[in-house]
């Protein structure tokens, strides 16, 4: 096997950060390594990247069987909660971060939202906020026109339920009343907080 294929195989399987710990001189302890670890992870790292880029194809594959496999094997309730934390992670992966600057003060959350998905589409009245998005903004869906599970898009309204959770550090309730994967003209939640 050639190295490209044995490191697309390796990303495949979640493997590519072997890569830096097994670089010649890893572990050594020799301060004089250093510079020959660093070239070796840097090396190891963009070969794994440049192989996983040529990948999206199969990871977005895998995602929308591993979701399609969820409708077919867990009831309503427990696809939703585990698609809910799939979208949670994805935001304390970063967007919440946005959020957790403003701890306490969930109008300020939404004028950074304004910012991202423009004024009309971050809006509040008393306690509920409705949020829209006239386009899908999911990383793994990017340039995507085909079909997806039905329960795929809970994944969003759990990123939006983590979001707003952080910022009024309460429970908040989330409800996602359309979606653009599932026919809709927009994605559309209606957050209580």
């Amino acid at each position: 096997m050639d190295r490209r294929s044995f490191i697309r195989k390796a990303c495949r399987a979640g493997a590519g950060s072997a890569f830096i710990l097994a670089a010649p001189g890893a572990g050594s302890g020799r301060a004089g390594d250093l510079p020959a670890v660093v070239s070796a992870a840097e090396t190891a790292a963009k070969a794994a990247g440049e192989a996983c880029e040529g990948d999206r194809k199969f990871s977005r594959e895998w995602i929308l069987n591993a979701v399609g496999n969820l409708e077919g094997k867990l009831d309503e309730a427990s696809r939703i909660l585990v698609l809910e934390e799939c979208g949670r992670a994805c935001a304390r992966k970063g967007a919440a971060k946005t959020a957790a600057a403003h701890k306490g003060d969930v109008d300020g959350l939404l004028n950074v939202l304004r910012g991202w998905i423009g004024e009309e589409n971050a809006r509040r009245e008393g306690d509920t906020v409705t949020i829209v998005y006239e386009r899908c903004y999911c990383p793994n869906l990017s340039s995507f026109e085909g079909a997806v599970p039905r329960s795929y898009c809970e994944c969003s309204r759990g990123w939006v339920k983590e979001m707003f959770e952080t910022a009024a550090g309460r429970l908040c309730d989330v409800t996602l009343v359309s979606s653009i994967r599932r026919g809709g003209k927009e994605c559309r939640f209606v957050v209580r907080v």
